[in-house]
């Protein structure tokens, strides 16, 4: 069975404007990230969908129900698993403030991070790609051949990083950047195939075209 999943990052917030850490907290989508979750609903309104996994946050949950207006009925499971980094009490804070005098490459960010109280890179990574594997687990169990993903910038440049590095998928049209940023309501979506030796393939990757007239360089993902 070939299982196609789409992943979607939330639209925009005022914290991505501003340059603040949002991590777990809940922020909401300002006006323009309505209209850019509007957007992705549209280009996804013809897309064959059995389930939708979503992010436990509000601007995802907003940004989910933009495309499920289009598919009455859709089932949407939220997960606390698809969250964004959590900072602990980093966050509400301008990134630039939140790493003042810190390498974000070096353990000495990680150190200072969960000190705050939140996730080192690792903690991170292990959840982000726990969550990914449950949920293809569970939509294989299920004979599902269609999900949707909604999550943030954070877990999408995570799990692109794992999945050309270390688990060998191949990009259709060499645009990947693992370690890139991933726009607001940017669209991705990758193809697994049981059958190994079809291997699995990044279709898509962070595609903007719904919004593309609207966007600059995608903001940082926290």
């Amino acid at each position: 069975m070939t299982l196609r999943i789409t992943l979607v990052r939330h639209g925009n917030t005022d914290a991505n404007v501003e340059k603040w850490l949002q991590g777990h907290t809940d922020t909401t989508l300002n006006t323009c990230g309505l209209s850019q979750a509007d957007r992705v609903g549209e280009r996804l309104s013809t897309e064959k969908i059995d389930k939708v996994y979503c992010s436990s946050l509000t601007r995802c949950h907003q940004t989910a129900a933009a495309i499920t207006a289009h598919h009455p009925g859709l089932q949407t499971v939220y997960l606390d698993g698809l969250r964004e980094r959590g900072f602990g009490k980093l966050e509400g804070q301008s990134i630039r403030a939140a790493f003042r005098g810190y390498n974000r490459s070096l353990q000495s960010s990680d150190n200072h991070v969960k000190a705050a109280g939140g996730e080192t890179e690792a903690e991170f990574r292990q959840r982000i790609c726990t969550t990914f594997q449950e949920i293809t687990e569970e939509a294989r169990a299920a004979k599902e051949t269609n999900i949707l993903v909604v999550t943030h910038g954070g877990p999408l440049r995570t799990l692109t990083h794992w999945w050309v590095n270390e688990l060998g998928y191949i990009s259709k049209d060499d645009t990947v950047v693992p370690a890139g940023n991933h726009g607001n309501t940017g669209v991705t979506c990758v193809v697994l195939h049981d059958n190994k030796d079809l291997g699995n393939v990044i279709e898509i990757h962070n595609s903007m075209s719904h919004i593309q007239e609207d966007t600059g360089p995608a903001p940082e993902s926290v």
